[in-house]
């Protein structure tokens, strides 16, 4: 699909994964494993995660799990010189949990990227062993172009594991957006050493993009060249058009990655047009009231409507 732009990064969606890191073996209760998102296509060239994924089971997730992926831009003429980058790799990794006692068939760590001044890290980072990741692995982004967000339901904890240090991992939820704005998770997750949930989280962040919307011209009022009554309905026009992304729709005829492959993009259209709400011709040599009612609005489902008397001399 054709990227996203807002301000100057570039979102798109991967659904290619390399397996880093799985609990088998550790006498976890719950089991999971740990994911890097690859975008491997030629398409998706010059792009970055912006943290791992964590799942919960041990089965493959490829062609199965989507999460953004992000990439350097070029920013809107009034920007260039006012703004900096959209991404920064981090300056450091900080340790946040590593399995060390659990008896996994596998080492295994968890590390939180440690962002430059003015950038958020959208999430952790599942080492490969207890080494510290590679600064190059992962994109953190400029904090003017993400929201803060809540610490979801829980992924998975190493209750059970036996390993030294407790550990839980949880879903970003992003907050309810501002009009004309849609706020999503890139898949990524936050985690604590413990198993309580967080209030919040230092890497807890949403995308945020803008919904283009093209606005027309009203459509033309219409004339009344004779006094015989008129059409009770004008030709409608498109008056605002919306061009939405596929994961802000439940299709009910498609799975997610099917709407990423075969409909990334939603249209909406608004079509306006007078409707003839009543007719009065005074055929008399004196002044005559006519009343008539609209309804404005819906009536159907939940959808408020309202009656308004319209008196005409």
């Amino acid at each position: 699909m054709e990227s996203i732009k807002f301000g100057n990064l570039l979102i798109n969606f991967t659904s290619e994964f390399t397996p880093l890191w799985n609990d088998q073996g550790s006498g976890s209760v719950r089991s999971a494993s740990f994911w890097r998102p690859v975008p491997s296509s030629d398409f998706l060239a010059g792009y970055f995660p912006l943290g791992d994924l964590a799942v919960p089971g041990h089965d493959n997730i490829n062609k199965r799990n989507i999460v953004a992926v992000v990439k350097e831009g070029e920013p809107p003429g009034s920007e260039a010189l006012v703004k900096d980058k959209a991404l920064s790799q981090p300056d450091d990794y900080e340790l946040v949990w590593k399995d060390s006692g659990s008896g996994a068939y596998a080492n295994g760590s968890i590390w939180r990227p440690i962002p430059p001044e003015g950038y958020v890290a959208m999430g952790l980072v599942c080492g490969t062993g207890h080494d510290k990741p590679s600064r190059n692995a992962i994109r953190c982004v400029r904090a003017d172009l993400i929201i803060a967000s809540y610490v979801g339901e829980l992924i998975w904890n190493d209750r059970g594991s036996g390993a030294y240090k407790n550990f839980s991992a949880w879903s970003i939820q992003p907050p309810g957006a501002a009009s004309g704005e849609v706020y999503f998770s890139a898949g990524t997750f936050v985690g604590v050493g413990s198993y309580t949930k967080p209030a919040q989280h230092i890497t807890a962040y949403a995308l945020r993009i803008q919904i283009p919307l093209k606005v027309n011209p009203p459509p033309v009022a219409p004339a009344l060249p004779s006094y015989a009554q008129p059409s009770p309905f004008e030709a409608g026009s498109i008056s605002h058009v919306a061009e939405i992304c596929w994961f802000t729709v439940k299709d009910p005829n498609l799975l997610p990655i099917e709407q990423l492959r075969t409909s990334p993009v939603y249209r909406l259209e608004r079509t306006d047009r007078y409707v003839l709400v009543g007719f009065g011709h005074n055929k008399t040599t004196v002044p005559q009231n006519f009343k008539w009612t609209a309804t404005r609005g819906k009536t159907e489902g939940n959808q408020k409507y309202s009656q308004i008397p319209l008196p005409l001399r």
